[in-house]
């Protein structure tokens, strides 16, 4: 539809004039449908140009195009200051103020020219247009929009005419409001005093609807920033899916590569079972009844040779130990004669016991796979020797008196059973192991052996063996312990008996062991009886008692006499050679006593170095016993 630009009516500056109030049916009508929302949301001069200007005119009407303020391009600064003055004079009142300062830029940035905020010439259908904006304190705006008539081909100059056909409040188009009513002329006051009433009236509203804005942007901001937060709390849960994806991945791969070998593996054991079955089948199928194959335990028959020094096999082979001079040395092998008449024998690196039983292991595994031959003799061994005969009964002779009976020695057999090479020869009796609660039962685990002489001390280390005391040899066992360790202090010693017997009888315990390592210490009555002779011969060494006399005699303290009795009791540890390992801890326990002893005397540190050496002892004593069970 076509747009009249040359009906026009005449604005006039008619002072003292009073416009009417806005009426309700006017507002209401401005705010029906989507108006609303233009007559509260505040405008810029960019928003104003793109949406109610854009590419051609929006006023589309058969009404015609008012012209309600002209002005020359050069005096525009003028007009715009004179309406808002007349702005303000309409808005005097209230608490709303019109324009901004009257040349410069505002705080976007843009163009103001006498109060207002200035658009750039644009061409719509070859008429050019430019657009005003005066900007409320309230938040609101009013909005002028001129064209030239003047201006030569859509360029607007200094003295152009600009007419002003279009007013708004915000974003809403309120020209019908300003526009005269008959054809009649309107004046400038009248024309802002319209505007300042509307804007009045939309003041309230307005500010409501712009602090739920500002509150529902605040809200958006917040939201926005939470999102960006979960966004990068995504991305980086994200990035931890992928790399344990990649690790899974990898798992997989490695869990299938591991069950490709276990499938593999369990695939080549049971082609090695089959073959080993397949073996078994031939080797017992070519067995004959001389061969080497026998069925008895390697562990029963190294048991059957430690009581006999030889075994019979299930096949009828017989295996011996065998001890022999060398040199004047004693060596060992063991050997094995095959019922076929095929003698096996393989050298032993010791004559002693546990030699010779890992000697007779490794043979018995050789001869069971038929892997011996390297073991056969070419000449014969020495045979056994026959058990001796007992000499012929010469006639009886008259009765004589019989001579005394021989002394008979016991040993206890306290780390392995008796055996070729395991104890000194020529004994003459093996008795079996008692109970562990009899007498002597914890000690001789193995059993006793006998001899009719008394072996030496070397012997008995060597092989391990302690002597089962006799009466006779207590007597001489309890003057021997007295003697050495204990006669400086026999007084001491005497009252520590009556008062304190459980500490007496671990001293005498310890002195014991180091006088005589190789004798059994005393066990049940055995025990009562030596201790009461180490009490007697301790009586027998304490000195006389002195007569009373006025001089005063140096009172020990009992704090020095325990550290004395302390002190004594180390000595007496590190001759303790015992490997059970109760006792060992006992002593430990002991030991812990005699330092509270020692400093409680003031003495520890002079006498650290015993203190030391004794733990050190005790702790050397349960090493070897762990590495012989280890060995064993």
């Amino acid at each position: 539809m076509t747009v009249i630009l040359t009906d026009k009516i005449l604005l006039k500056d008619v002072p003292g004039y009073i416009a009417p109030a806005v009426s309700d049916d006017i507002y209401n009508e401005l705010m029906k449908g989507q108006s609303a929302d233009l007559m509260l949301e505040s405008a810029t001069i960019e928003e104003v140009d793109q949406s109610y200007l854009g590419d051609e005119l929006v006023y589309v009407s058969h009404a015609a195009m008012f012209e309600a303020i002209s002005t020359e391009r050069m005096r525009l600064s003028q007009t715009m200051r004179a309406f808002v003055r007349a702005l303000n004079r309409g808005l005097n009142g209230t608490d709303i103020k019109a324009g901004t300062d009257d040349a410069g830029l505002d705080d976007s940035g843009e163009k103001t020219i006498g109060g207002a905020v200035i658009g750039k010439v644009r061409r719509v259908n070859s008429i050019p247009i430019m657009t005003a904006l005066i900007p409320l304190s309230d938040g609101q705006s009013i909005s002028l929009v001129f064209h030239s008539p003047t201006a030569d081909n859509g360029r607007v100059k200094n003295n152009d005419l600009l007419v002003a056909f279009r007013f708004l409040l915000n974003k809403r188009d309120v020209t019908h409001i300003v526009a005269p009513i008959g054809g009649r002329d309107v004046s400038l006051q009248q024309v802002t005093q319209a505007l300042a009433n509307l804007a009045e009236r939309n003041s309230a509203k307005f500010t409501k609807q712009q602090d739920a804005q500002v509150k529902l942007r605040s809200d958006i901001d917040a939201l926005n920033a939470e999102n960006d937060q979960l966004s990068e709390q995504q991305s980086s849960l994200l990035t931890q899916v992928e790399s344990l994806q990649t690790k899974l991945i990898a798992h997989q791969s490695d869990e299938r590569d591991v069950r490709e070998k276990l499938a593999n593996q369990r695939r080549i054991n049971a082609e090695l079972e089959a073959k080993i079955v397949a073996l078994q089948g031939v080797s017992q199928a070519g067995t004959t009844d001389t061969g080497s194959s026998f069925t008895d335990a390697t562990r029963k028959v190294k048991d059957r040779m430690g009581i006999d020094g030889k075994a019979t096999l299930s096949n009828g082979a017989i295996i011996r130990y065998n001890s022999y001079d060398h040199d004047g040395e004693l060596q060992g092998s063991v050997i094995i004669t095959d019922p076929s008449g095929k003698v096996y024998e393989m050298p032993s690196p010791s004559s002693q016991g546990g030699a010779m039983g890992v000697t007779a292991t490794k043979l018995l595994k050789a001869y069971r796979e038929n892997r011996a031959d390297r073991y056969v003799v070419t000449t014969p061994p020495p045979p056994e020797l026959p058990p001796e005969q007992p000499p012929e009964q010469p006639p009886e002779l008259p009765p004589e008196q019989p001579p005394e009976p021989t002394a008979k020695y016991r040993y206890a057999l306290t780390s392995r059973p008796a055996s070729i090479g395991a104890v000194p020869a020529d004994h003459t009796a093996i008795l079996d192991a008692p109970e562990q609660s009899d007498k002597y039962g914890r000690l001789a685990r193995h059993g006793f052996i006998e001899y009719d002489r008394k072996l030496t001390e070397q012997e008995a280390s060597n092989f391990e063996l302690k002597l089962i005391p006799t009466e006779a040899d207590l007597d001489v066992l309890a003057k021997t312990v007295v003697s050495d360790s204990m006669a400086n202090y026999a007084q001491q010693y005497v009252e520590m008996a009556e008062s304190d017997p459980a500490t007496f009888g671990s001293q005498v315990k310890l002195n014991t062991k180091k006088a005589a390592p190789n004798i059994a210490y005393p066990e049940g009555d055995d025990l009562d009886y030596f201790m009461e002779k180490v009490k007697a011969e301790l009586v027998s060494q304490t000195p006389p008692t002195p007569p009373q006399t006025n001089e005063e005699t140096p009172v020990v303290s009992e704090a020095d006499t325990a550290a004395n009795d302390a002190l004594s009791y180390l000595d007496a540890v590190m001759q303790l050679q015992s490997k059970d390992i109760a006792e060992i801890r006992d002593a430990r326990n002991k030991v812990r006593g005699a330092i509270a002893a020692l400093q409680n005397a003031g003495r520890f540190d002079e006498n650290e170095d015993k203190v030391n050496a004794a733990a050190q002892h005790l702790s050397d004593l349960l090493v070897a016993i762990q590495r012989e069970g280890a060995g064993a």
